[in-house]
Parts: C-alpha cells; sequence; structure tokens
C-alpha cells in the first residue's frame, strides 16, 4: 500500500442511517407508484359505478295514437286452413293476379289463361261444325235428288218409259 492514502473523511452516524442503496429508492419509488395508480383506479370504478346506478328518463308529451304491437320469431308457420285451387280448363297462363300467401275472397280472379290456343281450338271446331252441316245438307239434297229421280222413275214406269 502506500504511504499517501488519504486520511478517511469524517462521516457523521445520520449521514449514515439515511444512505440508501439504489435498489431500495427503486423500490420504493415503484411502491409509490403502485400505491398512486391504486387510488385513481378506485377513484374512477367509483365514480363510474355511481353514474351507471342512476336511471336515465326520456320524457315526452301525451299523444293518443294507436298501439303498434310487433311480435318477432323464427320458426316455420304453417297454414290453418290449406285451400287447393284447380281450374276446369287448361293452359298457359297470361297473367296471375295474386301473389303466394295473399289472402282472396270467392269470386276473386286468381289468374288468366292465354287464349289463343283456345281461340284456336274455337275457330277449327266452328270450322268443323260448319263443314258437317254442309255435308249434312250435301246429303240431304242427295237423298232429295235421289227421292225426285225415285218418283220420276214410278211415273215412267207407270207410262211404261222406263
Amino acid at each position: 500500500m502506500s504511504s499517501h492514502a488519504l486520511p478517511p473523511s469524517p462521516v457523521s452516524l445520520d449521514a449514515i442511517v439515511t444512505l440508501q442503496s439504489p435498489t431500495k429508492r427503486r423500490w420504493r419509488i415503484g411502491l409509490v407508484a403502485a400505491a398512486a395508480l391504486g387510488i385513481v383506479a378506485v377513484v374512477w370504478i367509483t365514480l363510474d359505478s355511481r353514474t351507471g346506478d342512476q336511471p336515465n328518463y326520456r320524457t315526452a308529451p301525451v299523444e293518443r295514437g294507436d298501439l303498434i304491437v310487433t311480435v318477432t320469431a323464427t320458426g316455420v308457420l304453417h297454414p290453418l286452413t290449406q285451400v287447393d285451387v284447380g281450374s276446369e280448363v287448361s293452359g298457359v297462363i297470361k297473367t296471375v293476379n295474386v301473389d303466394f300467401n295473399d289472402r282472396v275472397t270467392k269470386g276473386q280472379l286468381l289468374a288468366l289463361l292465354d287464349t289463343d290456343q283456345l281461340r284456336a281450338r274455337l275457330l277449327q271446331a266452328k270450322a268443323s261444325l260448319a263443314s258437317a252441316q254442309a255435308g249434312r245438307r250435301q246429303a240431304a239434297a242427295t237423298v232429295h235428288e235421289t227421292d225426285l229421280n225415285f218418283h220420276r222413275c214410278e211415273r215412267l214406269a207407270e207410262n211404261q218409259m222406263c
């Protein structure tokens, strides 16, 4: 060792007691910060719970009106009464005047058939009728002509010319 060492400086006993290590100082700062955060959290929760417990009222003047009740549900609905609708005539549908699940009344026009094919069949049937009537008239004329020829032959036979 060297002989030139400095003599120890006089330190008081109070200074030695108050000296702290850096880790102890950090612990104290951390504890103070945690306590401050805890106090802030408690105050915030307390104030927030006070405002949440009070009901929020909305007022309006009294009015008369209809009461509207809305019912929401899930699932499949089945009708109480189901009616099968049919037609005595078949053909191509031109227009449909009702939609699925519409309420209908007796005598209401539900659908309109395309009558072009029906008109064509009607015209064909009328033409067939006219042709049959012409054939009947022709047959009646033939019968009448044959009857006339028969009577003429009878008169000639009486006169012996036949």
